[in-house]
């Protein structure tokens, strides 16, 4: 896991409201309320992970003989993979370190990581991972 690091930032006695997802980790509010500061969480949306709704489209994205790899952007995307039913026998691309831990947690073998956690920066990964190959024609 990538150290957090909170350099030059003086919290204690400070109120912070630290709006985020349901499913976030635990390590920044601990960590700010370790510098004296009083930190409210708020919930901002909720995770939610393998809806029903998506077993079907999973099921017929993984019986595609070119599917060469998923792409998770969370760990809660790994999570929800699996319990729809996905295997970790297919390859990984993740977005960033702590999604990376997640899925070789569950035995995904990951082939490429973002540099930068952003959209951009996954794309980029996958196409460094999976350059495309031009079919031979007849």
């Amino acid at each position: 896991m990538r150290e957090l690091k909170v350099v030059g930032l003086d919290v204690d006695g400070k109120r912070i409201a630290l709006v985020r997802a349901s499913a976030a980790g635990e390590d920044l509010p601990e960590r700010l309320r370790r510098r004296g500061a009083a930190v409210e969480e708020i919930t901002a949306y909720r995770t939610v992970e393998g809806p029903a709704a998506s077993a079907e489209n999973l099921r017929t994205a993984l019986a595609d003989p070119d599917l060469r790899a998923v792409v998770f952007a969370s760990g809660s995307a790994v999570r929800g993979f699996l319990g729809l039913g996905g295997t970790s026998h297919v390859a990984a691309i993740t977005i960033g370190p702590r999604t990376t831990s997640s899925a070789r947690g569950r035995g995904f073998a990951v082939i490429a990581q973002a540099d930068a956690q952003t959209v951009s920066g996954l794309a980029d990964a996958v196409v460094r991972a999976l350059p495309l190959e031009e079919k031979k024609r007849a």
